[in-house]
């Protein structure tokens, strides 16, 4: 009864909330994430390896570490083996802590979502790759056996004619990108054209505040002139 009183007290489960927890469970794990996670697990591992805690403690405290055995009346050894301990016992629960931080640092920033999606990208990249040489594979082959089929001239082999092929597609090619580029350059002539006119009208302006400001100012000294007079 009271076990069901707790399930009846518990907060419900939105049905999007139910779908993206089983989305999260599910999502596979990106190879390229593994090997992130095995890579820090393993710098974590081989830096907590490195550090010698008894030579340490050694260097730090010598004979005077054996004050930390039995009450003061322990060996050095014991000493520097129990300060040794602790301090595993600290690094090893600091590796723990900075591990975790990460990992929950790699799921927040959804690191391995982001990873599959690239994984995907690139594997059907690789796919379209291997599909467009095999296509193309098939179309050279069956040129080839459309050719060998075929009578052809003496002195004519079916490469000769995958060649002449190939060249026609390439000078088709060749064709539109000069066509490109014509039309690139009668855009360039239009916009040059365009700012020659911007040039000249800017010009024709200055020119006119200019004769202005001089009439202004040939104005004001006869103005002046008569005055004085």
């Amino acid at each position: 009864m009271a076990e069901k009183a707790i399930n009846a007290n518990a907060p419900m489960e939105s049905p999007s909330f139910k779908r993206r927890r089983s989305s999260i469970m599910k999502m596979p794990e990106a190879k390229r994430y593994k090997c992130l996670v095995d890579a820090i697990h393993k710098a974590l591992s081989e830096s907590r390896k490195s550090f010698d805690t008894r030579l340490a403690v050694a260097l730090c405290y010598g004979e005077n570490a054996s004050i930390f055995a039995g009450g003061g009346d322990g060996g050095e050894d014991d000493a520097t083996e129990i300060l040794a301990n602790l301090i595993d016992d600290v690094l090893e629960r600091t590796n723990e802590r900075v591990r975790n931080d990460i990992q929950n640092f790699l799921k927040n920033e959804r690191v391995n979502e982001k990873l599959l999606k690239i994984e995907d990208i690139i594997d059907t990249y690789d796919k379209e790759e291997q599909q467009h040489a095999e296509a193309e594979e098939s179309d050279r082959q069956s040129a080839r056996d459309a050719a060998g089929q075929s009578k052809l001239p003496i002195g004519v082999t079916p490469d000769d004619i995958l060649i002449y092929n190939s060249y026609q597609i390439k000078l088709k090619q060749k064709k539109q990108l000069l066509a490109q580029i014509a039309s690139v350059e009668a855009e360039k002539e239009v916009i040059e054209r365009q700012i020659e006119k911007g040039r000249n009208a800017i010009l024709k302006a200055t020119e006119e505040v200019t004769e202005k400001s001089n009439n202004i100012g040939r104005t004001a000294d006869i103005c002046s002139f008569s005055r004085a007079s």
